[in-house]
């Protein structure tokens, strides 16, 4: 079965940094997927239902998304000098003061395929398997 994964704006901007479950790349799959299919996103790799994959654009994306990248413009400090009459700094609008990229972060999309009946375990397993690869990589587009 293949499926095309769509990470949106609106993703992105729901999207919890550090959260496996409440990520943009999650909030995408649990869309693509049937619903009560565990999804869960962690930098060494993606679950869905039983199966694991990792993907280079994924754990690209994630770690930008997870604020491994200071904003070039204001260093990561989240503010610029400004005028006197703003105080010395105001917040960067180019990382909207976090000190992140996490907001310059692009909406993608992929596809992948993976086998239905890797949707019928619903519960997360207590580790990562030593085989991440279940699923396999079709494409990666901009959207």
């Amino acid at each position: 079965m293949k499926l095309k994964i769509e990470v949106t704006k609106d993703d992105i901007e729901r999207g919890i940094p550090d959260d496996c479950e409440n990520c943009p790349v999650a909030l995408a799959l649990r869309r693509a997927v049937p619903d009560g299919v565990a999804v869960e996103v962690s930098h060494p790799g993606i679950r869905i239902g039983k199966a694991w994959f990792n993907l280079d654009a994924v754990r690209e994306f994630t770690t930008t998304f997870d604020g491994g990248q200071d904003c070039p413009v204001c260093d990561g400090h989240g503010t610029v000098a400004s005028d006197a009459q703003f105080g010395g700094g105001v917040d960067c609008s180019n990382c909207d003061g976090i000190g992140s990229v996490r907001n310059l972060v692009p909406p993608f999309a992929f596809e992948l395929e993976i086998d239905p009946d890797d949707f019928s375990v619903a519960q997360p397993p207590t580790s990562l398997p030593g085989n991440l690869g279940a699923c396999r990589l079709l494409s990666s587009t901009p959207s």
